[in-house]
């Protein structure tokens, strides 16, 4: 998603009347640069060197599923129909890869995203599992989903094959416009979703991990944009000079 093309689709609805400006300019006023948040999930024990996908080595999917699962310690829950799949799905590299520790999560992530495959966490205590399921399948993964607070939302950045939802509030957009203009953005109803809640200015946005946080990110600076543009509107309107009212001629006394 282009932050242009975002901005074009929310234009209409990032402006509120001025006295909600004025109730909000708190909540838009810079914010001190956050710490990095940490992973959600342990650094693996070791990396992974992936080999290239030749005619006498066609290592597949499966093949780098139970890899991610020994360097993890993530026991996999897969159904038949997707090992059958992973069975006979060949990773595609056209060269090896060494994968270090730190980026085993993301690498492998970006690899099952790319065949239509993401995960839905089990268990996050041990023994820890995660379900790993086909992105058109109806029943999953959207509503097991992981609930992510907003001030967690950075440490899912990396995590591009698990689906998540947060909510973010955008005190200067009217969010039900905003909403209506983005669903053809979001086209995939079984991993994704954006919904209005209530009368509030707050967004439920489902979709993946790495999505959600970028969305989050351009949203955030669509509605600090609408805040500044509510605040010249309101300084334009305050220096603007009152007209005097007209005094009625006095009538003839003839």
């Amino acid at each position: 998603m282009q932050l242009a093309l975002l901005c074009a689709l929310a234009a209409p609805a990032c402006f509120l009347a001025p006295t909600t400006a004025v109730q909000h300019a708190a909540s838009t006023a810079p914010a001190q640069t956050a710490r990095p948040q940490p992973d959600p999930f342990p650094m693996p024990r070791e990396g992974l060197k992936l080999p290239a996908t030749t005619a006498e080595n066609a290592f597949t999917l499966a093949e780098l599923t139970n890899e991610f699962s020994r360097v993890t310690g993530e026991t996999l829950v897969i159904d038949p129909q997707v090992r059958q799949t992973l069975q006979s799905t060949a990773v595609g590299l056209n060269r090896a890869l060494d994968v270090p520790p730190a980026e085993v999560y993301f690498v492998v992530e970006t690899l099952l995203v790319q065949n239509g495959f993401v995960f839905t966490r089990l268990n996050d205590r041990e023994p820890r599992m995660l379900a790993l399921w086909s992105g058109s399948e109806k029943r999953m993964p959207r509503t097991n989903s992981v609930h992510v607070p907003i001030d967690s939302l950075e440490m899912w950045a990396r995590h591009p094959a698990f689906v998540i939802t947060t909510a973010i509030d955008l005190p200067n957009t009217d969010v039900r416009t905003l909403s209506n203009s983005m669903r053809t953005m979001f086209v995939d109803g079984s991993t994704q979703q954006i919904v209005p809640v209530g009368s509030s200015n707050t967004l439920v946005i489902t979709s993946y991990g790495s999505e959600v946080v970028s969305l989050v990110r351009m949203l955030r600076e669509i509605d600090s944009a609408a805040a500044r543009e509510n605040e010249r509107r309101m300084k334009a309107a305050a220096e603007k000079p009152t007209p005097k009212p007209e005094v009625p001629a006095e009538k003839s006394k003839d």
